[in-house]
């Protein structure tokens, strides 16, 4: 049976290759296939947490002695929770590593997180316009003239339509777009740009965990002196 399934008529905006290759970097950091790409670290962390909170759980069950007392290897088991605990910090310190000294100089930067992204995506912050985002997906600019189009050449006496969801995620887009640059749908332009705030605000949230990385910076992954361990926040250091 003839189902409808057009392909988008609708041409959509061409990109420049090296806009199209800065894209990809960006994507290959945060999704990419490399061992620690952003999502493969967060999702790590995520496994590790789901498997301790079972260990956890399974705590409740535990066998107890005439006294009351679980009866359990209490040396193991503060070794899970002292090994979680690290892991944990480590892998949180790792996501907002800074190297964008580097990006700033121009030079590649040697870690993967979730700050070195953020702050290549400032540099580069010309290229993130309305057209750019939309062509890289190869998104039709203009949603509605691609449905028009597809109404036009369906044949409904085939069979259903099956409308491209290129043309939903252009529309979704569109209207993100709108909500972070405060225009209008009737004033729209394939110049827009994010505004350089919208990333900023992702670096505020990550900035509430300094104090976390200089922790795990002095207890952890150094052996800092107790003079050097005075930067530490006195809440952290107490938890």
């Amino acid at each position: 049976m003839n189902t409808n399934e057009h392909k988008n008529s609708v041409l959509t905006k061409k990109i420049d290759k090296g806009v199209r290759e800065k894209f990809e970097e960006w994507i290959n950091i945060l999704l990419g296939e490399d061992i620690h790409s952003i999502h493969k670290q967060i999702h790590a962390m995520m496994w590790d947490s789901a498997f301790f909170q079972c260990i956890n759980e399974s705590r409740k069950y535990s066998v107890k002695n005439e006294k009351g007392e679980d009866k359990r290897n209490e040396m193991l088991h503060s070794f899970i929770n002292q090994s979680f605990f690290k892991t944990q910090l480590l892998a949180i310190r790792k996501l907002v590593d800074k190297d964008f000294g580097r990006v700033i100089k121009g030079k590649q930067y040697t870690v993967y997180s979730l700050y070195n992204l953020i702050e290549d995506m400032k540099k580069n912050k010309a290229l993130l316009t309305r057209g750019n985002i939309l062509a890289f997906n190869n998104w039709p600019y203009d949603y509605e003239k691609a449905k028009v189009e597809i109404e036009k050449n369906a044949d409904y006496t085939q069979g259903y339509v099956c409308v491209p969801g290129e043309i939903g995620s252009s529309e979704l887009t569109h209207k993100y777009i709108d909500s972070v640059t405060g225009i209008t749908a009737d004033k729209r332009s394939p110049d827009d740009l994010i505004p350089v705030n919208t990333l900023e605000q992702f670096e505020i949230k990550l900035n509430d965990i300094e104090g976390l990385c200089k922790y795990v910076d002095k207890y952890i992954a150094h052996s800092a002196t107790s003079e050097s361990r005075k930067n530490v926040p006195e809440e952290i250091e107490g938890a």
